[in-house]
């Protein structure tokens, strides 16, 4: 069984039907391996939805672990912003700096991650670097750019890990072995036919203890995240594989109780 650690619901608009949309999420789950999940908004999903009123519906489901988007774009919006979901009861939040119109070498980016960072937070840091915004630089240099804007002592998640140069951040993560971890998604969907692939099977066996799971659905499909997942995680030791499915991003969040 596996722990999605990037999975995006979409919340119905009448709350009263919550319920049964939660049950079929659970036999969603159940046929392809996911015990459970990190459900994490982003606002082209759920628009009629505050990020309050999300992450309380989604802690209403026992298997969906709810994490809010950052909305704010300027650092005095981000610290009051902050402040509202500490109240609510939150502890880790998703920075998504392109639809922020930022890139990840932004200073208000950096910015947010030492204000997550005095403030106890867990932060879910999206590394896809190709939009509008993004400069060449940025895409060539990723693991430079985290290095120089992620606190050292910051709990932090890498959504999708880099993209291409997920080995690459990888090598990186060890240097920050108690409070980094890289997600798998993307790379393990849409670029599983690439030489990515090759990387991943090498990631899986190096990296055991950096490195989570994530289906990104409902861009990719649960059943093709989960093929591949099993494929990655049968050839390493039952120890390793309880790590990455499961055990790494248990031992995150416990971190942020």
């Amino acid at each position: 069984m596996i722990y999605d650690g990037m999975f995006h619901p979409t919340l119905p608009s009448d709350e009263d039907k919550d319920e049964v949309y939660f049950r079929e999420l659970g036999r969603l789950f159940d046929a392809n391996g996911i015990a459970k999940s990190l459900a994490i908004n982003l606002p082209n999903i759920n628009e009629h939805i505050s990020q309050t009123d999300y992450f309380r519906r989604v802690a209403k489901a026992e298997r969906l672990y709810p994490v809010p988007c950052v909305e704010s774009q300027t650092l005095d919006d981000f610290a009051v912003e902050i402040m509202r979901y500490r109240d609510a009861g939150m502890r880790l939040l998703k920075i998504h700096p392109r639809t922020l119109g930022m890139t990840l070498n932004s200073p208000v980016i950096a910015g947010m991650l030492q204000i997550a960072r005095e403030g106890n937070f867990g932060i879910i840091l999206c590394t896809y670097p190709y939009s509008q915004q993004t400069l060449p630089g940025e895409v060539l240099h990723a693991p430079t750019i985290l290095n120089e804007i992620v606190p050292r002592d910051l709990h932090v998640i890498l959504a999708h890990g880099g993209v291409t140069q997920i080995l690459e951040v990888c090598e990186w993560a060890r240097t920050r072995p108690d409070t980094l971890l890289v997600d798998l998604s993307f790379t393990i969907t849409q670029l599983w036919n690439s030489s990515i692939r090759l990387d991943l099977h090498s990631i899986v066996h190096r990296f055991d203890r950096r490195v989570v799971l994530g289906s990104d659905y409902p861009y990719e499909s649960l059943a093709s995240f989960s093929q591949n997942s099993a494929e990655l995680l049968e050839e390493i030791n039952p120890a390793s594989a309880k790590l990455i499915s499961m055990q790494n991003l248990e031992g995150f969040l416990e971190k942020l109780a």
